[in-house]
């Protein structure tokens, strides 16, 4: 793990060019004492429960990270200027440049979020017009637990009646 950590920090034309060789060489010193301790067949078992089970694994929830940071797109007909005419509802660190900002959660808790959405969404409601704001923009809120709940909500909410 040190060699995956630091090699490409101290070394990085050498990790660059040779990864796939260390790769292979860290394997191999995993594999061989295992394979010369137990059997062959225990070896290849272990090789293909790390390919499985936590390549993939690790794999799928990277994937997952990707998703859940692409947002929550509305479309609609309307045109404007951002900065001059929507509102913000933050979750987390807000954007800069919204013309009224709510944050459901500074600190990123999504039991915080849901308890403050409908407060947020009224308090935008009121202040929107004071500053210009037509739309209210939604920050993304990671879909894991109560994050489905308030991204179900906001798309309901946004949804055409």
């Amino acid at each position: 793990m040190l060699t995956i950590a630091f090699a490409p920090l101290l070394v990085r034309r050498f990790w660059h060019h040779h990864y796939g060789k260390l790769a292979f060489i860290w394997a191999t010193l995993t594999l061989a004492p295992l394979a010369a301790l137990r059997d062959v067949d225990t070896a290849v078992a272990a090789l293909f429960h790390a390919l499985l089970a936590d390549y993939l694994g690790f794999i799928a929830v990277l994937f997952a990270l990707y998703v859940v940071a692409g947002g929550i797109l509305i479309t609609g007909t309307l045109r404007g200027t951002p900065l001059l005419n929507t509102a913000l509802l933050a979750f987390g660190t807000p954007l800069p440049g919204a013309g009224a900002t709510f944050n459901l959660s500074p600190g990123g808790d999504p039991i915080e979020a849901a308890a403050r959405l409908f407060v947020g969404l009224h308090v935008l409601d009121a202040a929107g017009p004071a500053h210009g704001c037509k739309r209210i923009a939604v920050m993304p809120v990671p879909s894991v637990g109560l994050g489905h709940a308030i991204n179900d909500r906001l798309r309901r909410a946004a949804a055409p009646r």
